[in-house]
């Protein structure tokens, strides 16, 4: 699978220099796998597992640096840069200090870039993509990876758990946003870039969600639309291009299924593999939908049945990474998902992640406040609250009351979302939770750090950017694991959505009206006008039941009740045959298993240092 691994420090420091000489041999005698792809004073990039349909390495002119993983030319989203940049390319890369790339250009990457006359070095990683950068320190010298296993296996790190984050992982049910479960280890966000002038480093960050949501506003449903249409499909056929096959998630909702319509070319050259599944006996089915979907796209459409089979003893296996890893999918339908895509050569797994909040579907509460700020009090405002009375069937006078509320829900940063989050979050200890209320504020993507930012677009990028495992826990580096791709998560893509206001995606009153007026000619009809995803009961349950030895062993007398942040009666209660209404749900015990899991694997590394 693809890595990369790269150093930077003061290339005046002698220290730091031998340093840095130390790392580059540990490196390169550690695996045959590792190239070098650039190398100047003060800055090395290495990559490994580059090939055929994977990401690469794009080297700037005379190695003023480099881009890895995968960029496209922002013209037309489609052009995929071939090889090296240019001069003339580099030169503007440069001359801004890396704004170049993120203007210029699209894709999912992590940029090194070294200024020619001078000790100045940047890292930028694009605006929304999922290729992750870690950092930590060694003798002076930054380590950058996006596979951290790989940084473990260089000189002894001294590294210690940040008990602040996982108190509020325990309480909220997500990782923060602003840093990582270890003290040492920090990650590049979307859009920042990391400065080094010498030994002196500082943060910036170069997209700014906010003033791109509020430039150019596409106020025309139909226009729109067209935009719409024609960005989603110009990425996903840049994407199909640069990976050659891909294997497409297809649920049957409206999201994966336009980004399957628009996969769909007649010349083009990319294979396309849809897999959806199901549970046999489940009180839904998804596969009527998907069928649908696929029989339009005419592609092959694998049918695979979750049987349940996990056995959580595997997570026991999970590499170092440094936050704890959501959920179990990678147990369940990881190994079946690689099977699938090594039989038919697929480089990618593709999915329609981002489109439910980029395409206002969870933006309704905000449509009146949005039109409000943008045109002030009009007649239309009426017509506006109407759309959106028609959405949530509740009376235009009670949405008027509920827009002047102001009611985003900052999970813990209002009493009402504290009560909510805490009936969630029934396993942690009263101390914790209050702990974790404490952090809610610092605990905030560098996205919304600013004021500016309004609340639509906050609610549209919290859900868009939760992060995705780029690598699966269990792999290891060696594995040709097929990369995980977000159609929808494409920087013009979110660049557009959020030019959109709520106000014009629900025009009319239908949810994701814009994208349903887009994709007509791509999604069969009866996907476009269904208003209501079908879920699967009891999945989880069944699961959890099946593990219930291990999980009892593994959390009872575990590092989260010893370190006082789970109450152990209520465990005992949650696990005890005869379920109660005070009950943990399923959601939080998964949350805490993971957490637990990850505690572990660092226990005797981490702990004794901290």
């Amino acid at each position: 699978m693809f890595r990369f691994m790269a150093f930077v420090w003061d290339a005046d420091d002698c220290s730091h220099t031998e340093a840095a000489n130390l790392l580059c041999r540990q490196l390169e005698s550690a695996s045959s796998d590792w190239h070098e792809v650039v190398h100047r004073n003060g800055l090395v990039v290495y990559c490994a597992g580059i090939g055929p349909g994977t990401s690469r390495a794009y080297v700037l002119h005379e190695q003023a640096g480099v881009v890895v993983g995968a960029l496209f030319e922002r013209r037309a989203c489609a052009e995929a840069i071939n090889g090296a940049l240019t001069e003339s390319a580099t030169q503007r890369i440069i001359a801004t200090r890396g704004r170049a790339l993120i203007e210029d250009y699209w894709g999912r990457y992590v940029a090194f870039l070294a200024d020619p006359n001078s000790n100045t070095r940047w890292v930028i990683k694009d605006p929304t993509g999922r290729l992750p950068c870690f950092k930590t320190q060694y003798r002076g010298v930054s380590l950058f990876c996006s596979y951290f296993g790989d940084a473990m296996r260089l000189e002894p790190l001294k590294l210690s758990i940040d008990w602040d984050f996982i108190t509020y992982r325990a309480a909220v049910g997500i990782n923060r946003a602003d840093r990582t479960a270890l003290h040492e280890v920090t990650e590049l966000h979307g859009g920042e870039c990391l400065e080094f002038r010498g030994a002196k480093a500082s943060r910036h960050l170069y997209w700014d969600p906010g003033l791109a949501a509020e430039s150019n506003l596409v106020e025309d449903h139909a226009s729109a639309a067209r935009q719409l249409r024609e960005t989603v499909r110009g990425c996903t056929q840049a994407w199909a291009r640069f990976y050659g096959s891909i294997l497409h998630r297809l649920s049957g909702g409206l999201d994966s299924s336009a980004v399957l319509g628009c996969f769909k070319n007649k010349s083009a050259s990319h294979a396309l593999t849809c897999v959806t599944y199901y549970v046999r006996g489940g009180l839904s089915d998804e596969r009527p939908w998907a069928r649908l979907a696929a029989e339009a796209a005419g592609c092959e459409h694998i049918e695979c049945a979750r049987e349940g089979r996990v056995n959580f003893e595997d997570m026991l296996r999970i590499g170092p990474l440094p936050a704890p890893a959501s959920g179990f999918s990678y147990l369940e339908i990881g190994p079946l998902e690689k099977q699938i895509a090594r039989e038919r050569k697929a480089a990618a797994v593709s999915n329609g992640d981002g489109g439910d909040s980029l395409f206002g579907r969870y933006g309704t509460r905000f449509a009146i406040a949005d039109y409000i700020r943008h045109h002030g009090l009009r007649w239309h405002l009426f017509t506006v609250a109407a759309d959106v009375s028609m959405i949530r069937r509740n009376s235009v006078w009670k949405v008027f009351a509920d827009a002047a509320r102001n009611p985003f829900v900052r999970p813990i940063a209002h009493g009402v979302g504290k009560e909510r989050l805490r009936e969630g979050r029934k396993l942690v200890r009263s101390e914790a939770f209050e702990a974790a209320v404490s952090q809610s504020r610092e605990a905030r993507h560098p996205f919304f750090q600013h004021s500016h930012v309004a609340d639509s677009t906050a609610q549209r990028l919290t859900l868009a950017i939760q992060p995705e495992l780029f690598y699966n826990p269990l792999s290891r580096p060696e594995d040709p694991d097929p990369e995980p791709l977000s159609p929808l998560l494409s920087q013009p893509v979110v660049e557009l959505c959020l030019r959109i206001p709520i106000y014009v995606h629900i025009a009319g009153g239908r949810d994701r009206g814009v994208a349903r007026r887009a994709f007509a000619p791509d999604v069969p009809r009866q996907i476009l006008t269904r208003q209501w995803k079908d879920g699967v009961q009891g999945f989880a349950e069944d699961i959890l039941k099946s593990n219930e030895r291990f999980i009892r062993e593994l959390l009872l007398d575990g590092i989260l009740v010893r370190e006082r942040v789970l109450d152990r009666g209520a465990l005992e209660k949650t696990l005890s045959s005869v379920p109660t209404a005070n009950s943990a749900s399923p959601g939080e015990l998964v949350d805490h298993i993971a957490t637990e899991v990850w505690l572990r694997s660092w226990d005797g590394l981490t702990l004794a240092n901290s």
